[in-house]
């Protein structure tokens, strides 16, 4: 029909994927937590003849490779329920496409629901490749670590998680508004794990109206420079806890795309990423307070 598209003539069905950020949540809610990965779940599908011609993909520009999500998990979750409550549960709340991830009190907690979840999936004939968890009694593949879950790494020995991105870099030689966004928008931090760092950027955004015009000299200074020498950070690790991160002082900046920076730490001198490293104080700002303090 002309003015038509074919979105306009489909059905459009409720969304089936759960809030990636409650699945998230759920998965470091308790202290023994599991993960693993549904092997081939889009190819497990079997579709009766009579209905496969309705099940058709119109690829575009000879796009072949994307595939349909189905409902398949949900409906065997909800004829397990009976039988696998808390199994069934994770299934339906916690696993975000073909992810499932959760957390339990006990290892032994967890044994008892992953393998009510390898049953509800075998029904199905679907499977996890392999389990992973932070407990040695349940990890089924020890020499994987760290494991990509979730847009995250996940350190399963430590127990921590940590961004993807190691680096952030955008040439700023040109500097506006629109390319000072583009450097916060490089870090998908949906947890905001990185807010220490990337909340200080945001709040200079606030000062800018102009999206395509070259910054002042003073705020174009602030995306250039994220850290100078003789500055107070803190070093960003993410095998520990926020309140146990080490203070450093900047030594020296190197150009470049690296964007690293050498600190010295109460354990030694080293390089790290500026990517990694949280501003504390300038070092105006460091010598300007001990002024204060010596006048006082």
């Amino acid at each position: 029909m002309d003015g038509l598209s074919l979105d306009d003539a489909l059905e459009k069905g409720p969304c089936l994927i759960n809030s990636l950020f409650d699945v998230l949540i759920g998965w470091r809610q308790n202290g023994v937590t599991f993960a693993g990965d549904d092997s081939k779940m889009f190819n497990e599908i079997a579709i009766h003849p009579d209905d496969q011609k309705y099940h058709r993909f119109l690829w575009r520009d000879g796009e072949t490779d994307r595939e349909p999500a189905m409902n398949a998990i949900n409906l065997l979750a909800d004829r397990a329920q009976v039988k696998s409550p808390e199994a069934a549960r994770i299934l339906k709340d916690n696993t975000y496409v073909d992810d499932v991830a959760g957390s339990e009190t006990s290892p032994e907690k967890v044994k008892k629901v992953v393998d009510g979840i390898d049953t509800i999936l075998g029904k199905g004939k679907f499977a996890i490749k392999a389990w992973h968890s932070n407990s040695p009694e349940i990890d089924q593949d020890g020499n994987e670590n760290p494991v990509s879950l979730l847009g995250h790494q996940w350190n399963m020995k430590a127990d921590s998680i940590a961004l993807k991105s190691e680096t952030v870099y955008t040439d700023l030689s040109y500097c506006t508004k629109r390319k000072a966004l583009g450097v916060v928008s490089q870090l998908w931090d949906l947890l905001g794990l990185m807010a220490p760092v990337t909340i200080r950027f945001r709040i200079d955004l606030q000062n800018l109206y102009q999206w395509d015009e070259l910054l002042p000299p003073e705020e174009k200074l602030k995306w250039q420079k994220n850290v100078g020498v003789g500055d107070l950070v803190l070093e960003i690790d993410g095998n520990r806890k926020r309140g146990e991160w080490q203070m450093a002082l900047v030594e020296e900046v190197f150009p470049g795309g690296d964007r690293k920076a050498k600190i010295r730490t109460s354990k030694g001198v080293y390089e790290r990423p500026i990517a990694k490293l949280c501003l504390i104080a300038t070092r105006k700002e460091l010598e300007q307070n001990e002024t204060l303090v010596q006048h006082s």
